[in-house]
């Protein structure tokens, strides 16, 4: 992960060496960002605050009977995503 001096954007990378079936719920929790700021994530169309990203994180894998698009990530082997987030007014 990479923010900017602001912390106004921030580059996140998600990187997957071997798959797993049935994998366990996964996040990626998000250090360096102004916990009060809400940030928009571009890959999933959606606004979070700061303190959600920093101690909740992105959610990688779906919930029981939650609806998700899997397009958001590639589960192959040896793939990787990139979540790009911009700080935007209230």
């Amino acid at each position: 992960m990479v923010v900017d001096e602001k912390k106004e954007k921030a580059v996140v990378g998600w990187y997957q060496v071997l798959s797993e079936p049935n994998e366990a719920y996964k996040r990626v929790k998000l250090t360096g960002l102004e916990e009060a700021a809400i940030y928009y994530i571009e890959e999933l169309d959606s606004a979070y605050s700061g303190s959600e990203l920093m101690y909740m994180g992105i959610t990688l894998t779906p919930k029981i009977n939650e609806v998700m698009d899997f397009n958001i990530l590639d589960k192959r082997d040896f793939s990787s995503k990139l979540f790009t987030l911009v700080k935007i007014d209230r």
